[in-house]
Formats: structure tokens, C-alpha cells, sequence
């Protein structure tokens, strides 16, 4: 089992310190066209300390142990005679899956409201260590990677989730055992940030689910691509000088909106429910979660040791997070109310969240009492789906 402490910074920190992997020949995709970093306007000059205004809300967030308001979820069934694994929640309200039996890998999506299972991929004679993970999703298409740690290769995939076709996207080669994919979707675009043997860096990318092509938005270090206010967001990475910006890239011209020329404090997340934007500020060991809005006035609304995996979805907020709870074994996840300022103690399994919900696992059994590996092991957990008011 997971150790009661764990450091979560290594996601921004790998990609600071560009401790990637070897350099490769191809950098991913076959289609590209590249914004030149010419049209990047600064809007004010580096210093040590955050450029965008923060300030203090004035409330910040209670702890709430009543969760009751739980007790109105649906109970959902797990496969039959599989190993499954949850991966992902979407906003059409299709939990998707990773299942194995045998030496057959496949991808299922459950209708949490029909409860109904479609294969949506599959794999006969496949590797143990051959995986499925799924980045994001959009309307009808996920953005899925078949990553061959063998090989050191990942296929990235277009899935449509209707007709059950794929396209290619990328293949990326010479990529390590730990490393990162993040995405957004807006419109038929995928904000794609991966991997880039070519450089040895993680850049930034558009994908189209309509031309089937990717262009290469920002070559540069790079991560947390996301889509709000009409435009594109990121966050550019400087090694040799220890910065972290805040870009936003409309109509083909980039802007710096921040800047933090601090090794000790820096930019470690973005994030965006559609209407408006968190950041995640890593602050000499303890992690600072901000809201930006559309004049990017940054409102601090909470402060942890750490917040991995961070999800914001309609008013709600789930990231993994430090023990909080006595004789836990695993990390514990988060759940918190924005627009209520609500810190829930959330003492259960995972959190998927989505625009429609949330699908969380359900504890049978004290979490010390479950085996390496058995979280998702119906004699251990239970599915549940809880639906979100429409707003």
C-alpha cells in the first residue's frame, strides 16, 4: 500500500528540471504548423513575484462532515468476470473503463443512467504491461493513448465513442515510465500538451476532431493547455531561469499575463470548468489554488500541502491530496463546493467528475482493511453516481 506520505510536486518539477527521457527522431504528428514566437507580447516585466494581482476572498472554505447529501447517489455495477478500472466521467454521462480478462485488454463506457456497457475497444493477446489510459473527452471522442512501456512508444488516438472508429493522432517514441498528457476541448479542438522526443520537452499542441490534423501551438516547455474566456491558456516553463508564465494564445498571437521567477514558488497548474479558471501556485512545499476571472484578478480560495490530479467541474473541485483521516492507509481525495465555499471530509475512493455529476467509489470496508490493488474490487467498493443541479 501507499506510504502515508508521498511528494506530490513531481509532475511540474520532471518537466522543470526536464527529466524526460533521451532525445528521439520524431517529434508527434505528421501535420504542423508552428506559431511563431514572435508574436508573443509581454505585458509587463519578470520579477520574483506573482504579476497578477492576488488577493484574499475574505471566506475561506469550512469543513463539512455531514455527507449526507451523498445518500441521493445511484448505485452502479461493475463488470462481470473482469478486472475493471475506472479512468474517466463524462459530461454525456459515460463512465469509461479499463478492463482486463486474460490476455484480453479492452475499453468499455457504461451509461450510468441505463446502466448499460458498450466495447468501445479491444485488444485480444495483450502484454500485461500494455495499458490504456484516457486523457480527456469531447462530445462523442476521447482522446485515448495505448501506451507500450516495452517499446517505450504511446499511439495517440481520436475514439469516437458513437461509431467506434479511431484516427491517429501521434505516435510518440522514446518516452519514460512516468509522464504526463494533459487536455481541454472547446468546439471539435483538442488542447493536446505531450510529450516531444524531439526537444526533450512537453509541448503544445491543437488537435481537430473534424481535419484529423495537429498543429503545434507552442514548441517551447509547456504544460496545462486549457480552454476558457474564447481563448487558449498554458503555462510556458523556463529551465535555465527558473520562470513559470501564464500565456494566452487567441487568434494565432500569444501574451504573458504572469510571470514567477522564483524556484522556490511557481506556477503548477491550470485548470478550467468551461466558465472560468483556477491555477494551482506551488509555494515553497504547500500548493495555493487561485480563481482567475476574465479580467484575471486571481482570488486565493484555498491552500494545502499538496492537490495531485486537481478536476474542476461545474461548481466542484477534487484533487488528491495528504492523510487527514486517522488509520488511512492511501492518499486521500478532496471534495470541495466552490460556490458554497465547502470543504467536504471526503473519506471514500476515487472521484471522476464531470459537467452532468460524479461517479465516486464507496468503501465496504475501512480503507486500511483493502488490499494493494483491490480498490476496485466489488467486495470492496461499490460504484456510485451522483448528478449535479443543472445550473
Amino acid at each position: 500500500m501507499l506510504g502515508k506520505r508521498l511528494q506530490f510536486f513531481g509532475i511540474v518539477l520532471c518537466i522543470l528540471l526536464a527529466a524526460a527521457c533521451s532525445r528521439g527522431k520524431n517529434s508527434p504528428g505528421t501535420k504542423e504548423s508552428s506559431a511563431s514566437s514572435e508574436n508573443s507580447a509581454k505585458i509587463t516585466e519578470n520579477t520574483s513575484d506573482a504579476i497578477v494581482p492576488e488577493v484574499s476572498d475574505g471566506a475561506s472554505f469550512h469543513i463539512e462532515k455531514n455527507l449526507d447529501f451523498l445518500d441521493a447517489s445511484v448505485v452502479l455495477p461493475y463488470p462481470e468476470n473482469v478486472q475493471a478500472t475506472p479512468l474517466l466521467f463524462t459530461d454525456t454521462k459515460k463512465l469509461i473503463m479499463q478492463t482486463r480478462s486474460q490476455d484480453c485488454l479492452s475499453l468499455l463506457s457504461m451509461d450510468v443512467e441505463t446502466k448499460e456497457f458498450t466495447l468501445l475497444k479491444e485488444m485480444k493477446k495483450a502484454p500485461v504491461w500494455v495499458s490504456f489510459v484516457v486523457h480527456g473527452h469531447g462530445e462523442n471522442h476521447l482522446i485515448l493513448e495505448e501506451y507500450h512501456p516495452d517499446t517505450r512508444m504511446s499511439f495517440y488516438y481520436d475514439l469516437n465513442m458513437e461509431d467506434k472508429t479511431e484516427h491517429l493522432i501521434c505516435e510518440v517514441s522514446d518516452i519514460s515510465d512516468i509522464h504526463f498528457t494533459n487536455t481541454d476541448y472547446r468546439d471539435g479542438l483538442f488542447a493536446l500538451n505531450l510529450y516531444n522526443p524531439k526537444t526533450n520537452y512537453y509541448s503544445t499542441y491543437i488537435y481537430s476532431t473534424k481535419e484529423h490534423s495537429l498543429s503545434l501551438i507552442e514548441e517551447n516547455n509547456s504544460a496545462y493547455p486549457v480552454f476558457c474566456y474564447g481563448n487558449l491558456y498554458y503555462i510556458l516553463i523556463d529551465n535555465d531561469k527558473g520562470e513559470t508564465s501564464l500565456i494566452e494564445y487567441a487568434d494565432g498571437n500569444k501574451k504573458e499575463l504572469e510571470s514567477i521567477k522564483n524556484r522556490e514558488r511557481f506556477l503548477y497548474g491550470l485548470y478550467s470548468n468551461g466558465k472560468n479558471l483556477l491555477k494551482a501556485v506551488y509555494n515553497k512545499g504547500r500548493t495555493e489554488i487561485y480563481g482567475l476571472d476574465h479580467r484575471f484578478l486571481a482570488t486565493k480560495l484555498y491552500e494545502t500541502e499538496s492537490a495531485e490530479g486537481l478536476q474542476y467541474k461545474n461548481r466542484w473541485i477534487a484533487f488528491l491530496g495528504s492523510i487527514r483521516s486517522e488509520d488511512r492507509e492511501r492518499l486521500q481525495y478532496y471534495l470541495m463546493d466552490r460556490d458554497t465555499k465547502t470543504d467536504y471530509f471526503y473519506e471514500d475512493g476515487p472521484v471522476f467528475l464531470s459537467e452532468a455529476g460524479m461517479v465516486w467509489v464507496k468503501f465496504k470496508k475501512p480503507e486500511n482493511q483493502i488490499e494493494k490493488g483491490g480498490v476496485f474490487q466489488s467486495e470492496n467498493s461499490e460504484l456510485r453516481f451522483f448528478a449535479f443541479e443543472k445550473n
